[in-house]
């Protein structure tokens, strides 16, 4: 089935369909003042995003504000680094619903933990790029 609806969608709107996808999820972080790894947008991969934990909230204090909103991200893999930021994955069937529940619930957990931001930022970002 997944192979399917890849060779129906075809290789190529794919990888420019993620591009997208990621542009967007990255450009609405830096709407809310998050941070991501990597610095520069060329070096970023499209499949996935890194976002730095604002230095304002606690990591611990966000991760279980997300496991509220049922929208499921993951913390950090690399050992220096594990406790400064978190994971979102943006690629295979995710499209712009599932972009915007996830930077909502981002902003609504962040808003929880006291990080200051314009709120809606980060979807009127989704919304105008996709």
């Amino acid at each position: 089935m997944s192979l399917g609806l890849i060779l129906k969608e075809g290789m190529e709107e794919r990888f420019a369909r993620h591009g997208r996808t990621g542009a967007a999820f990255r450009a609405a972080m830096k709407a809310i003042g998050v941070g991501l790894i990597p610095i520069k947008e060329e070096n970023a991969a499209n499949t996935l995003s890194a976002p730095w934990f604002p230095e304002s909230i606690d990591p611990a204090d966000f991760m279980k504000a997300m496991g509220a909103t049922g929208v499921i991200i993951a913390g950090g893999l690399l050992p220096e680094l594990k406790t400064k930021y978190f994971r979102v994955g943006h690629m295979g069937s995710v499209n712009r619903n599932d972009l915007l529940a996830t930077v909502a619930a981002i902003e609504s957990a962040l808003t929880k933990c006291g990080h200051k931001f314009e709120a809606g930022s980060g979807l009127q970002t989704v919304n105008t790029m996709l």
